[in-house]
């Protein structure tokens, strides 16, 4: 539910009860060196931009969007690489199982 930007990245957010801030936490502690943290927001990336367009794109619909509920079947760990062919690589693959 709703939507921001991350620099040149439109998102909608995830309205996820606690259950995946606390996985985020933990994540955190366990692989993130203390000074690389960052406050977890969960969301799914949309789009990203060079142009000025998101700025509109968020302001006209997207801020009060609400999409279908879904429960993830599994956690992946991904490697970004951005550029002019961005591409994403799954590293690992962890199941999830129960209601978090």
């Amino acid at each position: 539910s709703g939507s921001g930007r991350f620099g040149n990245v439109l998102w909608v957010g995830i309205d996820d009860g606690d259950w995946l801030k606390r996985l985020a936490r933990r994540l955190n502690r366990e692989f993130v060196p203390h000074d690389e943290r960052r406050p977890f927001h969960g969301h799914v990336t949309v789009a990203r931009s060079r142009g000025r367009g998101m700025d509109q794109a968020s302001r006209q619909g997207l801020a009060e969007y609400q999409g279908p509920r879904w429960t993830p079947d599994h956690l992946s760990l991904v490697a970004s690489e951005l550029g002019p062919n961005p591409r994403y690589t799954d590293l690992h693959r962890w199941p999830l199982a129960g209601n978090g």
